[in-house]
């Protein structure tokens, strides 16, 4: 249960303290500087990693134990996990639909040029480098191409950087680094053909001529896929103990109504053509054609208006062995 201790100035003695964890964002700064605040409640946040956070959430829950503990109360968590951890009875976590991360993801398919890659069914059969089996933007990517692009990711020969953050199952053709191997040495030396990796990778960026994306510019086949399905693929998003619900019914509510205006804050800077919210040259024409193309509310919030999203992902995630069993989006969230 959240604790109850005595409290700062500002809030009663009463107020729960959530001890929570997520990667700085502009979605979340808000909160983090204090300008949005939780009723009742002390928001107590660690700043870390993606990938750390979510490690040690799966480190700390036990699937099919009710209560078994989480390491936050509140937190950022991989949505590739989570369904993994949902479908094999994980009961002491619940989903609030607050997606803090979702990106376009035809940007992270990296090709060898002596591979003869020139489409992505030819990706079909190949050597392929993937940081971890599961996350969600592979998920995400493999899915798209598969539905979309006649890629048959069972017949891929598939390289990881690590092993699943949790349980799942793997494809038949799968096997782990080596010591010596990185995704990045395996694709400019034609190790592997190609690599699905959702960071820069660095031999592209440093100018490695023998290797390309496959899509190119990325910009162009994203938006043709938007266009074409109404989706922004969301990647993470916030859990809560099971716990701190039984003791507070109304604090789910309560969380996403904060996240949602902490969401806010970072919509009004982005559009605010007076001072610069973000470092990026060109922000108001970017933002012109985010509106353009995707409406005002591009980053939205609840279950209503990613239902379409979180089907798809959840039937990619069954598909690919994430999950062992077909999830609907009420078996992750709570109807918010």
């Amino acid at each position: 249960m959240p604790a109850k201790k005595s409290s700062p100035i500002g809030l009663a003695d009463d107020a729960l303290i959530l001890e929570g964890a997520f990667s700085y964002s502009d979605r979340i700064a808000a909160l983090l500087a204090g300008a949005v605040s939780v009723p009742g409640v002390q928001l107590r946040i660690t700043s870390a990693p993606p990938s750390d956070i979510f490690a040690g959430i799966c480190k700390s829950v036990e699937p099919g134990v009710a209560g078994s503990g989480a390491a936050y109360d509140v937190a950022e968590m991989s949505l590739g996990a989570l369904a993994a951890l949902r479908s094999r009875g994980e009961q002491s976590l619940v989903g609030l639909p607050v997606f803090t991360s979702r990106a376009f993801r035809h940007g992270m398919v990296y090709v060898n040029a002596r591979a003869g890659v020139r489409c992505p069914a030819d990706l079909n059969g190949k050597t392929i480098a993937i940081r971890e089996w599961g996350m969600t933007a592979l998920i995400w990517i493999i899915g798209i191409l598969a539905e979309h692009h006649d890629f048959d990711w069972r017949s891929v020969n598939w390289i990881a950087a690590r092993a699943p953050r949790t349980e799942m199952a793997l494809p038949e053709r799968y096997r782990s680094m080596s010591g010596d191997e990185t995704i990045s040495s395996l694709v400019a030396s034609g190790r592997a053909d190609a690599a699905l990796f959702h960071e820069l990778l660095p031999c592209f960026a440093a100018g490695d001529a023998n290797v390309r994306r496959l899509f190119e510019p990325p910009l162009a086949a994203e938006q043709a896929y938007f266009e074409a399905t109404g989706i922004f693929p969301p990647m993470h998003c916030v859990v809560l103990r099971a716990a701190c619900v039984e003791s507070a019914a109304d604090l789910p509510a309560r969380l996403f109504t904060a996240f949602s205006a902490a969401r806010d804050y970072a919509y009004a800077g982005l559009l605010d053509t007076g001072a610069p919210f973000a470092m990026v040259p060109f922000l108001d024409a970017h933002m012109d054609l985010t509106r353009r193309v995707m409406g005002d509310d591009w980053w939205p919030y609840g279950l209503t208006p990613n239902r379409r999203a979180l089907e798809r992902l959840l039937c990619y995630a069954q598909d690919q062995g994430v999950a062992c069993r077909l999830l609907a989006p009420e078996d992750l969230f709570l109807a918010l």
